[in-house]
């Protein structure tokens, strides 16, 4: 009943219960969701074969519970009643077909109280008419994935096997015996990459609805299939509402294809009458990449009028993106509400970029968050990651600070040795010796000369961090024979102490435990992964590392 509790606690016992579900041995999945046709609580062909596949990938995973979950749409009449109806409906089949106890099932319905889409849109509504799966098993053991046969439900392994007039024969006689709605074979057509099947099915004589048409063309726009849209457009355009052609101008902000293309279909959309009434199409494309001819097409159909801080300081990792925003009105300046700049996301490759910014006013120490959930930072600890020492040292120059309770981390905010070096030789303060001795272990052998670095700065190369382990240690663990021999050059205590171990052992017993093979994969086969041999086939760049560290550590032992 575990996941009957998580769905009526308080969202803080919930998250509580669910940290603590691993240190239980079990593992909790959400399965994925059964969609149903208005009105209906009847399982038909497609929902069939998606449960099927679904008892396929479980494989011999043993499970502890299940939950069921219907929901309904708002537009429909007797929510409640028709959500329980369909998680119903969902458990007899699980019960009957795949042999787990109906006592580990359990079935409730929610009505209409927890739409995921907007309700008001034809597709939303359909993705409100679900039934959501959630299970617990038992992660004690490692399962291998699941059998490459679970990946195609059967009708869809007839349909992809044929081809020409044979896989249409298969696709109208899917279609007419309602075993599978038409946008669905369209889908799998694109999905799998089958072009020939894609541009056959519209001649296959299969009858669709205006709503199904309207779906299919949402999938050919996602796809990239810009001339199947378009003409579709030109069909069709003039009896599609008000919300049908906004939806289809949010929806167009991304997707495969070419953003020339997708932009081109933006401006038809426009011409139709859609219009961007909210923000969401061009913020969508604000955050995709190389999306700048798309940005210019929402902007020239009137969505200018939404530009705002967040878009712009999103914009900063695009140039192309933030010469049109700001083309269009965009302030350079502007600060969302979590505090982050241009100076935060902008790509500074060279002293020009620092430069320009500098020159629209921003402020070169300025804390704020990137994402609401991130934590606060600085533009030099995001330029630390890519930025050149060349940028690095302009931007100390302009007042960038490295030191005081910023720079207390800033060490392992970059793994390039470069910049480490940069802030090492320009005072960056290390307020714990252990962990940053520990951390540039971390790094392996390309370390050595920021280790070289700190020693020269006295810091105490053999300090251990809050856990007890020591960059010698870490460097036996990670194979770095380089740093072993820099570290026993300097007289470091020999006993360490590994992650694996609670005591302090001698290094060289710690290096002869060190493995020769080559680590195991995850398993392939269905089932088990502890019931699959595994062969040890020894990795002669791990033996020859080894054999280096044991050489260095016997011979100070001796």
């Amino acid at each position: 009943m575990l996941l009957i509790f998580l769905r009526t606690c308080t969202r803080a016992m919930a998250v509580l219960a669910v940290a603590l579900v691993p240190s239980f041995g079990w593992a909790f999945k959400i399965v994925g969701d059964v969609y149903f046709d208005p009105g209906s609580s009847v399982l038909s062909g497609e929902q069939i074969d998606y449960l099927d596949q679904q008892k396929c990938k479980a494989g011999s995973e043993p499970l502890k519970e299940m939950v069921v979950i219907g929901h309904a749409s708002p537009r429909e009449r007797n929510a409640k009643d028709l959500s329980l109806a369909r998680a119903l409906a969902v458990k007899e089949w699980l019960v009957a077909n795949t042999g787990w106890d109906a006592n580990s099932i359990h079935a409730e319905g929610k009505g209409a109280r927890q739409p995921v889409a907007d309700d008001a849109t034809d597709v939303g509504s359909a993705k409100n008419r679900r039934v959501e799966l959630e299970s617990i098993s038992d992660g004690r053991y490692r399962y291998s994935p699941p059998s490459p046969q679970c990946r195609l439900v059967r009708w869809e392994a007839a349909f992809l096997a044929t081809e020409g007039d044979s896989a249409m024969v298969v696709a109208r006689s899917l279609a007419r015996t309602g075993w599978v709605r038409a946008p669905t074979l369209y889908r799998s057509a694109l999905q799998h990459r089958r072009d020939d099947l894609f541009t056959r099915l519209p001649h296959a004589g299969i009858a669709t609805t205006r709503m199904q048409r309207i779906e299919i063309a949402g999938m050919a726009l996602a796809f990239g299939k810009f001339d199947y849209f378009t003409d579709w457009l030109r069909r069709e355009g003039r009896v599609l509402d008000v919300k049908q052609r906004d939806a289809l101008l949010q929806a167009a902000c991304k997707g495969e294809g070419s953003a020339a293309g997708r932009a081109e279909v933006i401006r038809l959309l426009h011409a139709a009458g859609a219009e961007s009434r909210t923000p969401a199409g061009l913020q969508c494309a604000v955050a995709g990449i190389d999306q700048a001819q798309v940005v210019d097409a929402y902007l020239a159909g009137g969505a200018q009028r939404f530009i705002d801080a967040d878009m712009v300081v999103a914009a900063g990792r695009s140039p192309a993106v933030l010469e049109r925003l700001l083309a269009w009105g965009g302030n350079p300046a502007s600060r969302p509400v979590q505090g982050a700049t241009l100076f935060h996301t902008s790509r500074l490759k060279t002293v020009a970029d620092v430069q320009r910014l500098l020159g629209w006013g921003l402020d070169i120490n300025a804390k704020g968050r990137i994402f609401p959930s991130s934590p606060e930072t600085t533009p030099l600890r995001e330029a630390l990651g890519y930025a050149s020492v060349e940028v690095l040292d302009f931007m100390k120059q302009a007042g960038a600070d490295i030191g005081g309770e910023e720079g207390k981390e800033l060490l392992w905010e970059t793994r390039i040795i470069a910049n480490q070096l940069w802030l090492l030789r320009n005072g960056a303060p290390l307020l714990n010796a252990g962990d940053a001795v520990v951390s540039v272990a971390r790094q392996g052998d390309v370390a050595l000369p920021v280790l070289e670095a700190l020693h020269e700065r006295g810091v105490d190369l053999g300090a251990t961090d809050e856990r007890g382990m020591s960059a010698l240690g870490v460097a036996i663990e990670r194979y770095a024979p380089a740093l072993v021999r820099f570290l026993v050059a300097q007289g470091v205590s020999l006993q360490v102490r590994t992650w694996q171990d609670a005591a302090f052992r001698p290094a060289l017993e710690v290096a002869e435990d060190l493995s020769e093979v080559v680590p195991q994969l995850a398993c392939m086969s269905h089932g088990p992964c502890h019931a699959v041999p595994f062969l040890s086939v020894v990795d002669p760049e791990r033996q020859r590392k080894k054999n280096e560290i044991l050489r260095i550590l016997g011979a100070v032992a001796s």
